[in-house]
């Protein structure tokens, strides 16, 4: 969760300095490891809580998932770019971030997986 948390803040500093090229620069460059070492966590969750003979389709339905949303993802995107500046979308999406990994905190079967 820490991890999450750490992406959120980082993806909120790229909305706070888009004019400093070098610090949004590097804001992204840790956010890119963070949503790498995410999906790492994710999948590794996802393979150790499946039954053995169902982890070939678990993991196709998670790959579904998570690459079948992206053409709605970049549908809201763009819609919510004609309304609101980048600037502005990056850091609501951080605070996102940082407001679903905090309150992820507060169950039970996430904090035990974290072992």
């Amino acid at each position: 969760m820490i991890i999450a948390i750490l992406l959120g803040v980082f993806w909120s500093f790229v909305g706070w300095a888009p004019e400093y090229l070098y610090l949004t620069a590097l804001f992204l460059f840790f956010s890119g490891i963070f949503v790498g070492m995410i999906n790492v966590l994710a999948v590794t969750l996802v393979q150790v809580h499946s039954p053995p003979e169902a982890i070939g389709r678990v993991m196709s339905l998670q790959l579904l998932g998570s690459t079948g949303i992206q053409p709605i993802t970049f549908l809201v995107v763009g819609w919510l770019l004609e309304i609101i500046s980048p600037t502005l979308l990056f850091l609501l999406s951080g605070i996102l971030l940082i407001v679903t990994a905090v309150i992820s905190l507060f169950f039970k079967d996430i904090r035990a997986s974290d072992k």
